[in-house]
């Protein structure tokens, strides 16, 4: 049973996108895990948007004057470090989370983000290729603002395989899913390498913003 709600947990981010364009391809919009999937994302709005906006933060750090700074990057490790240890995230919770998110910035970085988020959605529009999460996921944040192409580590197939292996999409599990939750070492060994992936990008944000940080 851990294991399934792991993976539950896990898989939401990384196939945030994937999985419905898989699933279409499979058997168009009437495709049972098309449906199932299209639900489960407006009864996680709150959670996917807080875990985009989390993305579209750390792709301030690829502007040149609309980075965090030292004193921005540990109110978001303030918010953000308990969360890696629950599994679970209500909808309240991700909606209280983003609106403290969106305080950390100013009205400049703020306007870099919904510049560049307009440029993604152009992207998308002339086919510029799927999109990957980062809050990614279960362990990292995902599902939000990313660069294109398939998940990483994952390899092409049907909704529900990932790196060659297979799992099933848990939805019960996965309610009220945590994108910034950290799986421990002992359970790691259950996730698929594409999540995996995810996880340890996660933790490379975390690291990022804790060695801003420390020089506030």
């Amino acid at each position: 049973m851990r294991r399934t709600v792991l993976i539950g947990v896990a898989v939401v981010a990384a196939m945030a996108v994937a999985l419905p364009a898989r699933a279409e391809q499979a058997g168009g919009a009437d495709n049972p895990m098309a449906a199932q999937w299209q639900k489960f994302q407006a009864d996680h709005k709150s959670t996917l948007d807080v875990s985009r906006f989390f993305e579209g933060m750390m792709a301030l750090e690829t502007t040149d004057n609309a980075k965090l700074d030292a004193k921005q990057a540990k109110q978001v490790l303030d918010l953000i470090t308990p969360l890696t240890k629950q599994p679970k995230l209500s909808q309240a919770d991700a909606r209280t989370l983003h609106k403290k998110l969106q305080a950390v910035l100013t009205a400049k970085q703020a306007t870099q983000m919904m510049k560049m988020e307009a440029q993604r959605q152009q992207q998308r529009r002339q086919g510029g290729g799927m999109m990957g999460g980062g809050p990614g996921v279960p362990g990292g944040p995902g599902g939000g603002p990313g660069g294109g192409g398939p998940p990483p580590g994952g390899g092409g197939g049907a909704p529900g395989r990932a790196g060659g292996g297979t799992f099933r999409m848990d939805f019960d599990s996965m309610k009220n899913f945590n994108p910034f939750y950290l799986p421990k070492k002992e359970e790691r060994a259950a996730l698929p390498r594409m999540i995996l992936g995810r996880v340890e990008r996660f933790e490379g944000q975390l690291k990022q913003l804790k060695e801003k940080a420390g020089k506030a």
